[in-house]
């Protein structure tokens, strides 16, 4: 991260957010975005007015310096020549305590007035929301404005205008004054004349309201100044040297620690602990980059907002109001590690983007719980601050060092469990496998997540898929032993001996040891039979997040692939574009997380953290799916796309052989797993969705008397994702048709747990916890040249693929690790599901599963007396 790029996020980009968030937020509640530039410019105005109005005063003292001190410099610049005209300004300037550095505080309005201009004209020119949008005579706030037309040629009326308020502003301020004294002022307006005359008029139109409340502001304060009100102005420079002078005391200590641990707690605690949850996620392997670019964006711009402007805001409100700011600090900082440690948020699972896949929501009892905390750590602070304020000094010294020694530990911990994974396993032409037209071909697809009880509902939506899933039974009374991957998936690669149940029972070994146990299980027994073995994306081989290939090294004839991201034709845009929503998400899911809980609502912003779309091209918002309502919704979502392209690519991995001896395919498929709304009828990603001519699809439906509600967007956006993995599958089954490997070939299409989604009344029992829909997984079965489409109501489990995979083709199968044989009778008798929601592979990686609630089933899942609860254990 070079110097510049560390200046610019610590001075510029806490600014934009700060300005971004204003703007999104105050956009709702405007019919027109030219009035939210309107109230964003009196906004920044107001909060840009207490340094404005500190530099007038250190201006005004400079000048009135110079008006006592000018007539004796200009006398002995008349007196002396040379070295001795040199030496005696030199005495007389120490003898003031003048020093001509202080010519520069003549500039310290332009100065201030730099990084707002910046930031601003950054956040302006790029908002899609002022595209084609009037405002009054504007025809388009996103373009330059064109009022006026002479001669054919077009006269952008706001910059002039902006110009002559400027002018006007800069003779109010500098009545009295000779124009060699305010010449800065006149010039700046003339550079805002040429920078902005071909800008957005939205651009144009905030700057200009910016310079009528800074008319306003130089009326009101020189009528002040008239009255004889103080004003400070004569005294500023004198005030300014004394704060020079002046030894740091006890209160400025306690501002600069309590500086440095929101900067640090927000900057890198907060984030670390984020990352440390799932290291895999924060990296891009096809750039090779890792989670420290944005743990050190979030730093930075921590640092922009704790330190450096807050720090400029103390400085300028001088002695009489430091400490109101310390207390306030300390506030912040007592109030964000209380909300961070006991007011957590539960939203579901978090992305990489730092966003929940369910909205947080909030009630009131823990709303009035987290406001009545609050009012207690303000009490605190106030007698700490009041009586002990010493040592608060200690605490908050303290606090930094503990927040760092743990950001340390999660950094390493980070950096070696990342270490060696760019090694260019996600390489497309690597990826292939072959299909056999004269041997007998093996396909499992686990589709991760996938909703068994939608299906019947595609078939109706979708007819055609009835036919291109010619040959399959598909079993609906299916069950799965949890509802987590990381718990559910080993059964289903190994069979029963990998149940949660037993897998605890096998207290010997690690999780991770038994879970790598199972997804070789298939293709080592395949393998050693002679068949052609490739197993796409093994779900968490050497139990990481993202599969590490080398857990399969023992394994020789068997092809292992990455595929997951492999065929994105978008990865390389999305990654640039995920750095820049992970690292400003990054720091606002921290002042999120550390907010009270009344106020994370407004912050979160759905998701998006009110930061708003950017170009209209290659946007921020480009490559973040937001669905506005049921029907619209915006944006790509990277991971749907990285497992979705997979899917659109199976002819192109596929090739066909003639090899006798048959292949064997295992792909492991996230399609089903990640949400994104979709463009209808065709279900496909798109950049903009507009459903409204397909509403009947987003609408409850019933069939054959059963209803599947859509009792939210997330159960439609799930819905939406199985219905295109369908779609996709069913057009590979027509091209391996024509290829002629489809008869002989037996295929599986299972899912390792379903979703909790409240989509059929029938599934949701007495127990508040247990939706059916949780534990039953997708079961579709094809068997040799068999036809027709079939449903078995029969009593199965995603435990049984091992098993029906290798039925007909390998006599007596048996487990290579323990020697037990692989069947199917173990569901005969009651089953044990575990229903616990740690997903952590990091966390929950002992010898054992992490204690969670059990639940036991027989016979018929649909029956709510054939479950009971069992206790947590």
């Amino acid at each position: 991260m070079s110097f510049i790029r560390i200046i610019w996020l610590i001075v510029i980009r806490p600014l934009e957010i700060l300005f971004e968030c204003i703007f999104t937020i105050v956009d709702r509640f405007m019919p027109n975005p030219g009035f939210t530039l309107i109230v964003l410019s009196l906004v920044v105005s107001f909060l840009a007015l207490p340094l404005y109005l500190r530099a007038d005063k250190i201006q005004k003292g400079y000048s009135d310096m110079m008006k006592d001190l000018q007539p004796r410099i200009d006398q002995i610049k008349r007196s002396f020549r040379g070295d001795e005209k040199v030496m005696i300004l030199q005495a007389y300037y120490k003898e003031t305590g003048y020093s001509p550095v202080m010519s520069l505080r003549g500039s310290v309005s332009l100065l201030l007035q730099i990084p707002f201009f910046i930031s601003m004209y950054r956040l302006i020119s790029s908002l899609p929301v002022l595209t084609g949008v009037s405002f009054g005579p504007i025809r388009d706030l996103s373009l330059p404005d064109s009022m006026m037309n002479i001669g054919g040629f077009g006269i952008n009326v706001l910059p002039i205008l902006m110009t002559l308020i400027n002018v006007v502003s800069s003779i109010v301020y500098g009545k009295g004054k000779k124009f060699s004294e305010q010449w800065q002022t006149y010039l700046l307006a003339a550079l805002f004349l040429i920078l902005l005359y071909t800008s957005p008029s939205g651009l144009v139109l905030y700057w200009t309201c910016n310079n009528i409340f800074s008319l306003l502001k130089n009326v009101v304060t020189g009528k002040k100044v008239k009255k004889g009100e103080p004003a400070a102005a004569a005294t500023g420079l004198d005030n300014t040297r004394k704060t020079a002078r002046r030894k740091i005391d006890i209160t400025d200590r306690l501002f600069i620690y309590c500086g440095l641990f929101l900067s640090v707690f927000l900057g890198v605690y907060i984030p670390s602990n984020v990352i440390n949850a799932s290291p895999m996620e924060f990296l891009d392997f096809h750039n090779q980059v890792g989670p420290e670019q944005c743990l050190l964006y979030v730093f930075f711009v921590s640092c922009g907002f704790f330190l450096f402007w807050s720090g400029i805001y103390y400085l300028v409100l001088g002695e009489r109001y430091r400490k109101q700011v310390v207390s306030v600090m300390t506030f912040l900082s007592f109030s964000s590690a209380v909300n961070w440690f006991l007011f957590d948020t539960k939203g579901g699972n978090m992305s990489a983007l730092f966003t929940y896949d369910e909205t947080p929501g909030y009630d009131m009892v823990r709303i009035i719980l987290n406001i009545l905390t609050m009012i207690l750590v303000g009490v605190v602070v106030f007698l700490l601050f009041r009586f002990l304020k010493k040592y608060l000094n200690y605490i908050m010294v303290i606090g930094v060092i503990t927040m760092l020694f743990i950001f340390l530990l999660n950094y390493i911990f980070i950096s070696t469990y990342n270490a060696g994974v760019f090694d260019g396993r996600y390489d497309s032409d690597r990826i292939k496998w072959t299909l056999s037209t004269k041997g007998r071909n093996v396909v499992v697809i686990m589709l991760d997540r996938a909703l068994s009880v939608a299906f019947p509902y595609i078939l109706d939506e979708r007819p055609e898929l009835v036919g291109q899933f010619d040959g399959f039974t598909y079993y609906p009374n299916t069950v799965s032993f949890g509802d987590r991957t990381n718990i559910a998936s080993p059964a289903l690669f190994g069979g029963y001996e990998y149940t949660p149940e037993n897998m605890n029972a096998r207290s010997d070994l690690l999780i991770s040891q038994k879970h790598d146990e199972a997804i070789k299980i298939m293709p080592l027994i395949f393998s050693r039979n002679g068949y052609n073995v490739y197993f796409g994306n093994p779900v968490y081989a050497g139990y990481q997040w993202v599969p590490d290939l080398t857990a399969f090294d023992d394994c020789p004839g068997v092809k292992v692939f990455n595929t997951q991201s492999a065929f994105n034709e978008m990865r390389d845009e999305m990654m640039a574009s995920r750095h820049d929503i992970q690292n400003t998400n990054g720091f606002m899911f921290s002042v999120y997380r550390t907010a009270p809980l009344f106020l994370r609502g407004l912050i979160y912003g759905n998701g998006t953290y009110n930061v708003s779309e950017a170009d209209n091209d290659l946007s921020l918002s480009a490559y973040q799916s937001v669905s506005e309502d049921r029907l619209h919704g915006s944006g790509y979502e990277m991971l749907f796309e990285d497992a979705f392209s997979v899917l659109k690519s199976l002819d192109e991995i596929t090739t066909i052989v003639d090899d006798p001896s048959g292949s064997v395919v295992i792909l492991e498929n996230d399609t089903t797993h990640e949400e994104m709304i979709l463009q209808l009828p065709d279900y496909e990603s798109a950049m903009i969705v507009d459903n409204t001519a397909y509403s009947y699809l987003c609408t409850d439906r019933t069939l054959n008397g059963r209803t599947m509600n859509f009792r939210s967007e997330l159960s439609l956006v799930d819905y939406q994702a199985n219905v295109a993995a369908m779609i996709k599958l069913g057009e590979w089954f027509d091209w391996m048709r024509e290829n002629g490997v489809y008869d002989n070939t037996r295929i599986i299409v299972v899912s390792d747990h379903g979703r909790d989604l409240g989509m059929f009344d029938d599934m949701m029992f007495d127990d508040p916890e247990l939706d059916a829909m949780r534990l039953n997984p997708l079961l579709l079965v094809k068997d040799f040249d068999s036809t027709g489409f079939t449903v078995c109501d029969d009593f199965m489990t995603n435990a049984d693929t091992p098993y029906l995979a290798f039925e007909g083709l390998i006599d007596n199968p048996v487990n290579p690790f323990s020697g037990n044989p692989i069947t199917m009778a173990p569901k005969d008798g009651v089953l044990h599901v575990f229903l616990s929601d740690n997903l952590d592979i990091i966390e929950n990686n002992g010898n054992t599963f992490l204690p969670g609630p059990w639940y036991s089933v027989h016979d018929n899942i649909f029956e709510e007396d054939n479950w009971e609860y069992l206790g947590e254990y």
